[in-house]
């Protein structure tokens, strides 16, 4: 069996050799990359990383318009389907009541973002520390409408899975982080005056919170089942084999190798390449995986947890932008129209994030659980 009950008898010792060699292979590449174009790999190991040594090409007008042209053509016909379906698929009954501990969940949150945004004057020293009650109590108050409009919720459903999220989810930013040191496209600002130690502790709290943010959001949109009327197509039927994982594998790692060697053309490959590796090592494993839902035409649930991933990253921008500590973006190339920080093409990394949040937490609750929509016979017919 797998580290969860499932139906695909698979075992554990290949279930977490997939993840080892997965995250060696994650580490390895960048840094082998910048080993043989001659750089030192200790300024990539820099903590906390506070040097800012890569230096990105100015903003193009004709490269953001280009990206601009080829997103809005590949996302009109998306949204437009969704939003036609929205006014045919309505969401399913309200099937519980809200809970009392989602009312502290929310309360949390408000006094939180009060603080965060210094509208309730506190100590700097206690005002640099909100971002994870902030978005803890997002996670409860998420889990609180989950409960409410569908009658469960992966709080109360798998606790003890729900909080080894938190310890993943940890792991899983902080090697976005050490990602980012070969692009640069982010920096914190506020913390030079923070110590090593403080910085790792706080840091690692805030992080905790991503994965659970974003399977929480995904588990509530089931309650619409908008996604899978839309997009789902059960004609579609593709056998994607393991020559196909092989050459997924090759390429995601190629340009994962070369992210620090060329970061102002293949940034964009942070969010895609992890997201890559992972599934092409699930499939050469044989085990569950994200590619065998969207071979079975279940493209619903991939659009629900790209949106996931997107609603999640503009509450991170929102919140983020009156904070102090915060994050800022440099970003070669596109860094025009921002909403909050975060320059507007860059919010198309949210979308495999999205995938990708997904596929970390499956570490713990079954894939097959954060994809099926038990709702669909519950919402109206298209």
């Amino acid at each position: 069996m797998s580290l969860y009950p499932d139906n695909d008898s698979n075992f554990n010792s290949r279930f977490v050799a997939c993840y080892v060699i997965s995250a060696v292979f994650l580490l390895i590449m960048p840094l082998a990359g910048m080993t043989i174009k001659g750089f030192a790999v200790s300024q990539f190991l820099e903590f906390p990383p506070l040097t800012r040594y890569v230096i990105h090409a100015p903003k193009n007008d004709f490269v953001f318009l280009l990206g601009l042209t080829l997103s809005v053509a590949f996302l009109a016909p998306l949204i437009i389907r969704f939003f036609r379906y929205l006014r045919v698929c309505p969401p399913i009954p309200v099937l519980g009541t809200f809970p009392i501990w989602g009312m502290a969940g929310g309360a949390i949150l408000i006094t939180s973002w009060a603080i965060s945004w210094n509208i309730v004057k506190v100590p700097y020293s206690i005002r640099m520390w909100s971002f994870t009650p902030l978005w803890t109590g997002f996670v409860i108050f998420l889990n609180a409408l989950s409960k409410w409009r569908i009658g469960t919720c992966l709080l109360e459903r798998q606790p003890v899975p729900f909080m080894l999220l938190f310890v993943i989810s940890c792991l899983f930013w902080w090697y976005f982080e050490f990602l980012n040191r070969f692009v640069q496209n982010w920096y914190y600002v506020g913390i030079s005056h923070i110590g090593a130690f403080r910085y790792t502790v706080m840091a690692s709290l805030s992080f905790s919170t991503v994965l659970p943010a974003v399977i929480s959001v995904n588990e509530l949109l089931k309650c619409t089942c908008i996604f899978e009327r839309a997009f789902d197509n059960p004609s579609w039927r593709l056998q994607p084999g393991k020559g196909f994982a092989i050459g997924m594998l090759a390429f995601s790692g190629i340009c994962l190798l070369l992210i620090g060697v060329l970061p102002d053309y293949l940034f964009p490959f942070l969010w895609i390449s992890p997201l890559l590796i992972v599934c092409s090592m699930k499939m050469i494993f044989g085990l569950e995986n994200l590619v065998e839902f969207v071979a079975q035409g279940k493209l619903g649930a991939i659009a629900r947890l790209a949106a996931s991933g997107l609603l999640c990253g503009f509450f991170w921008e929102m919140w983020n932008f009156w904070s102090y500590p915060k994050w800022v973006y440099s970003i070669p190339y596109v860094g025009h129209l921002k909403i909050f920080e975060m320059p507007l093409l860059g919010y198309l990394g949210y979308l495999p994030f999205g995938l990708e949040c997904a596929a970390i937490s499956a570490i713990v609750i079954p894939l097959k659980e954060i994809v099926h929509n038990p709702f669909m016979d519950l919402s109206g017919s298209s």
